[in-house]
């Protein structure tokens, strides 16, 4: 049964040798069974062979070597000749009686056994001719039957071969046009490596070859299965060693020429194609049989590694206390240590002295947050790089996270982009007062763009050097968009219009309408220089601009020196604002200290009196004994000594005095620590105080007024577009004295000038238009900002035609985005223009049209942690609403408690506390629920609890104590929220959650008390919102699940074009719909807004693999129960077990048979045609 296995799976997965040296093993062990052959020694000891030969023979396959041709022949060809033929028997006889004779050493043995080897050749004989005699019979029966299916197949009609034949030529074809893509990123790199000897191919290369071999394996293209084979392995090993040769090169480039002709229907000899593959497999024997230089030149270097491999631990136990460990010492010993011997591994080096100099810095300065996860995750990328140095590897380089050390170490980021002008006084809506302004303006645009301008120019030098890495081309476009739309309205036309050619060029690649090639990179070098120039001519002016500047400059000299600024960076401000937050908890928590001081001096004071009392008595009790001591000797008429004469009564009495005392000192003590506490917290309420001013002053810093830092960059976009556009439109703000976060302006300018661009272009109908429409001739936008709570909402409203919601509906029918048969609202449909890539324009213009702009609006507000509200009315206009948090690093707050949690509330968003009674209570909750009126207002009244962890309000008519109940507004929504109890208010500092947390409805933050606990900071306002939006999602009429399929849809999975279409057009074939995701990324995003029945996935993809597909689907409560299939060429053990233990249903090997890829399926979910594709 065993090789019987190892045959249907060897053949299954390419394994050709494999499976015939299984089945030559089966073949013989069938005729044992069967009792048509003996088991003897020889066929034992056969059997011995194959066991201990087949586990090489398959681990060369995974490692895509051929086996050792002449060993593997022999043992087939011993296994055959031991199955079949007769005269094998008569030869062992006779060795076997031979070697009797031998070993016995006497004569009369020998004539015995010579007798015995003639009965047994005999035997054999008569054995071999009944043997012979039925198979002449089989023969015959065989001849028979394939005569009648002979017969059969003339009487079927021809089209079914024909079809086949039609099938079989449609699969070629689209393999071979996808091999012409991979080829393609072979050639890359060839011709990269024609100026670089050390060039080792990519990732793109690696996955081009395995891509090559799994679809020509499916189109039967053997050949080119046979010739990537062994070239996947060698480009895999190159790029993991990072070692390449001029000969491992060559290979390549006579790879790709071979491919090419035999793409073109001129393919090479056979003795050439045999030639090219036996050198790929000579060269990957080489690679893998050859020794590493690392392990040994660098043995010292691994044997360096002790503390640091414990490097995480060693943190944690720095963090958990409060100063330096001792063993840091050791930590920088060891890492300099380390430095010195890894001079030749430069990532090492590298690497190590960025956390050296962070180690450095943060025994000074303490170990923060920050230096502490940054110096967790080089430690862990230090681990890294020893494991493939260990297994002689060349390490790769952890650039970001060496950067990430030197940001944290040396606390210098990017200056703030929007710097604070000198000019002041009231804003004009005169053009006059905005053209004074170009100058600022301009100036602000350079500032911002120059981190841009830096990133295009890595971008680029990047892509150059690794033409084959798609990546790059993405992280140009935005930031380039960025700069059109910025110089655009700072007046800088040339600098626009010069982005805008070369974001066409991108986005013409990257549709694949160009080339990509030398011409194209010549270029994307050309746009850079241009652009570089571009800019330089702009920062540097002309010299009769300089001489006339400096003239000005003089004039001002004495007026700059009074209001001189210093420009700081935002990172050091932002420093220094969590430091003097830190300052806030550490004073918190001496003054718990102070208070459990002053009550243990409360202690003192009453365990003082109570010894006084003692002492009293003690008096009393000894006066009485020496009393009746007298009077006891008087009555007796003893002639003794009385105490008096002892002096006993005397020294008990001053021991008694001297008590007294001690107890009346203590008593002064205790009064003067109480004073001394007094001090004490005056100081600590005078320290506060000066903390909370340098807190609010540092804020101060950070903010900019809307009037100067906003205002003006809209209003010149607006006059820009408008004029353009030839549409006239006003702007008006609803009010611009207030101040806002420096951040948060610079974070939002680039939304708002992408949404009034879409407003002017989309919105603002023509002048004719409104005419028609009834409306004035000049079009009006609108920005109100106030604050809301602890929010920052910004309202930007047009009177505009609004959201065309059908032709909405047409283009995210036309992307898929939704099926014919869905209905959603019209909400959820105009939700669709914030989608990536999507534009409802008819053309591309510089202004709109490339579906980028709203994607950026809608990914900046996400990363602030806010939301976005779209409302729109068709012929009247559209509003975005933006709701920014307004985090400040210290606010009061009040603590409360609500469903066994300690919550931390901001005052500045609780209008009112009131106190109901528990009588009331009852009468606010349950179905016959009645209204909480306050003030003449009804509020809905909420339990505090139910929202956060769903529990229960705990009351009852027992309880004495009114309940506190919390008054929050949210825009018109009046909500009144019953919570346990109040802890009383303080003064908090407010800590971010991170970017993983953004999303989290109802959390703003969170900070720590002075007990050191940590608490959460609740965002009421956020609460009512999410609970609204959750209450209309309850009552919207829900979409078709795939439930309501017909037929089951099962989502395919796979970077290799061949496979998707083949696995498609069987699974239509059989009744299945089908839907395909070109990777793993690709399938998780259709994912959001599917459910397949069933899932077949491929592991090696770009992007996102097969195994973190499945990691992430278990991980979705919507989709943990959908079966997946995993389907790929990597068949072992190794790969199977992981994909089982991740989740996966199933595997099955590539090239898979259609009856077991189907019978798979329907394993899982219902065949087409049954009663209903259930998804369990």
């Amino acid at each position: 049964r065993a090789y019987h296995t190892l045959k249907g799976s060897g053949r299954m997965a390419g394994a050709e040798h494999v499976g015939e040296a299984a089945w030559a093993i089966e073949s013989m062990l069938n005729r044992v069974i069967d009792k048509t052959i003996t088991l003897d020694a020889l066929r034992i000891e056969l059997i011995g062979e194959a066991t201990q030969y087949m586990p090489i023979v398959i681990e060369n396959f995974q490692q895509r070597v051929l086996p050792y041709a002449p060993a593997l022949d022999s043992l087939i060809s011993r296994a055959e000749t031991l199955a079949g033929d007769p005269a094998a028997e008569a030869t062992i006889g006779e060795s076997l009686a031979m070697l009797a004779a031998l070993d016995s050493g006497v004569d009369e043995n020998a004539a015995e056994a010579a007798k015995a080897a003639a009965e047994a050749k005999a035997a054999a004989e008569a054995k071999a001719a009944a043997e012979a005699k039925a198979a002449e019979e089989a023969k015959a029966a065989e001849e028979a039957k394939a005569a009648e299916e002979a017969k059969a197949a003339e009487e079927a009609p021809l089209e079914a071969s024909v079809a086949v034949d039609e099938e079989r030529e449609a699969l070629r074809e689209i393999f071979y046009e996808e091999a012409a893509l991979q080829l393609s990123l072979i050639d890359n790199y060839v011709a990269a490596a024609a100026q670089n000897f050390s060039l080792v191919p990519g990732e793109e290369v690696e996955r081009a070859c395995h891509t090559l071999l799994g679809g020509s394996r499916i189109a039967g293209v053997q050949p080119i299965a046979d010739l990537m084979a062994p070239a996947e392995v060698l480009a895999g090993h190159m790029r993991r060693d990072g070692i390449a040769n001029a000969e491992q090169q060559a290979l390549f480039g006579r790879a790709s020429q071979w491919l090419a002709a035999f793409l073109q229907g001129t393919p090479e000899s056979a003795e050439a194609t045999l030639k090219l593959v036996d050198d790929f497999n000579a060269a990957m024997s080489t690679a893998l049989e050859a020794p590493s230089e690392l392990q040994g030149e660098h043995h010292n270097l691994l044997a360096l590694s002790g503390l640091i491999l414990d490097g995480r631990q060693f943190l944690r136990t720095w963090r958990a206390q409060s100063g330096v460990p001792a063993q840091f010492d050791t930590m920088v010993a060891e890492l300099s240590s380390i430095a010195d011997a890894a001079s030749s591994l430069d990532a090492v080096q590298v690497l190590v002295e960025a956390m050296l100099a962070l180690y450095r810095s943060s025994a000074t300065a303490g170990l923060n947050y920050h230096s502490y996860s940054a110096l967790g995750q080089a430690h862990l990328e230090l681990e890294n790089m020893l494991d493939r140095i260990a297994a002689g590897q060349h390490p790769e380089p952890a650039v970001c996270v060496a950067e990430m050390l030197e940001l944290v170490a040396q606390d210098e980021a990017l200056l703030a982009k929007l710097a604070d002008t000198a000019s002041s006084g009231e804003e004009s809506n005169t053009d006059e007062a905005d053209d004074a302004l170009d100058a600022e303006i301009v100036e602000i645009f350079l500032e911002e763009s120059q981190d841009l301008i830096e990133e295009v120019e890595a971008s680029v030098l990047k892509w150059l050097s690794d033409q084959t890495e798609m990546s790059y081309l993405e992280s140009l476009l935005r930031p380039l968009h960025t700069i059109k739309g910025g110089a655009r309205m700072a007046g800088l036309e040339e600098v626009g219009n010069l982005c805008h050619e070369f974001e066409s060029l991108l986005e013409s690649a990257s549709n694949q309408d160009v080339k990509i090639n030398a011409g194209f990179f010549k270029k994307i070098s050309n746009y850079l220089a241009d652009l570089i120039a571009k800019f330089g001519a702009i920062t540097q002016p002309g010299a009769e601009q300089k001489e006339q500047k400096s003239e000005e400059k003089d004039d001002k000299e004495d007026d700059k020196r009074n209001n001189e600024v210093v420009r700081v960076a935002a990172s050091l401000l932002e420093h220094l604002v969590n430091l003097a937050g830190e300052t806030s908890i550490s004073r918190s928590l001496i003054e718990e200290k102070t208070n459990d001081f002053a009550r243990s001096i409360d202690d003192i004071d009453s365990t003082v009196e109570r010894l006084k009392e003692q002492l009293r008595r003690l008096e009393i009790e000894t006066e009485a004994q020496i009393n009746f001591r007298k009077e006891q000797v008087e009555i007796e008429g003893q002639e003794q000594f009385d105490p008096l004469e002892m002096d006993r009564y005397s020294q008990l009495q001053q021991l008694s005095k001297s008590l007294v005392e001690s107890a009346s000192d203590l008593k002064d003590l205790k009064g003067t620590l109480k004073d001394k506490t007094r001090d004490i917290e005056t100081l600590l309420l005078q320290q506060g105080r000066v903390n909370t001013e340098l807190q609010e002053s540092l804020m101060r810093t950070r903010t900019v007024p809307l009037s100067r830092a906003i205002v003006p960059r809209l209003r010149r976009t607006i006059r820009q577009v408008s004029g353009e556009l030839d549409k006239p439109v006003t702007f008006d703000i609803g009010s611009s004295d207030g101040e806002l976060d420096r951040t948060i302006i610079e974070r939002m300018v680039a939304p708002l000038e992408h949404v009034l661009r879409n407003a002017i272009d989309h919105g603002i109908e023509t002048v004719a238009a409104r005419k028609k429409a009834g409306k004035p001739e000049t079009g009006s936008i609108r920005l109100d900002i106030h604050r809301e709570g602890s929010d920052v909402v910004l309202r930007l409203s047009d009177d505009g035609k609004g959201v065309d919601v059908a032709a909405v509906r047409k283009k995210a029918l036309s992307l898929g985005l939704i099926q014919e048969g869905d209905d959603p609202s019209d909400d959820e449909i105009k939700q669709f223009i914030l989608s990536a890539g999507f534009s409802t324009a008819s053309k591309v213009t510089q202004i709109s049209g490339r579906g980028v702009g709203m994607d950026v609006v809608q990914k900046e507000i996400h990363e602030l942690g806010g939301t976005l509200e779209l409302v729109s009315e068709q012929g009247v206009g559209t509003t975005f609403i933006f709701r920014l948090p307004f985090t400040v690093s210290m606010n009061r707050a009040l603590l409360v408690s609500a469903g066994g949690e300690t919550l931390a509330v901001p005052l500045d968003s609780i209008e009112g506390i009131v106190r109901v009674s528990p009588y009331e209570l009852e009468e606010y909750y349950g179905d016959a629920a009645v209204d909480f009126m306050y003030a003449g207002q009804r509020y809905d009244f909420r339990y505090l609890g139910s929202l956060i962890n769903n529990s229960e309000p705990q009351y009852s008519s027992d309880m004495v104590g009114a309940l506190p109940v919390l008054l929050v507004r949210s825009g018109d929504k009046l909500v009144a929220f019953q919570v346990d109890r109040l802890l009383g208010s303080r003064e908090i500092v407010v800590k971010s959650l991170g970017p993983q947390f953004a999303r989290i409805e109802g959390v703003s933050g969170a900070t720590v008390l002075g007990d050191g606990s940590v608490v959460m900071i609740a965002d009421l306002t956020s609460l009512v919102r999410h609970e609204e939006a959750l209450t209309s999602a309850a009552g919207a009429v829900m979409m078709p699940q795939s439930d309501s399929r017909e037929c089951p849809l099962v989502m395919v999975v796979d970077d290799s074009v061949t496979v998707r279409k083949v696995t498609t057009r069987l699974l239509e074939r059989e009744g299945f719909e089908v839907i395909t995701a070109k990777d793993g990324l690709d399938a998780m995003e259709k994912l959001e807004d599917i459910c397949p029945d069933i899932m077949l996935c491929d592991i090696e993809m770009p992007r996102l693999d097969g195994f973190e597909v499945v990691t992430r689907v278990r991980n979705e409560e919507r989709l943990a129960k959908m079966p997946i299939i995993m389907i790929s060429s990597r068949t072992g053990d190794k790969h199977t077990e992981r994909a089982l233990s991740l989740g996966a249903n199933d595997f099955l090997g590539k090239p898979y048979q259609d009856k077991n890829l189907l019978g798979t399926i329907n394993n899982y979910i219902a065949a087409p045609g049954s009663v209903q594709a259930v998804n369990q």
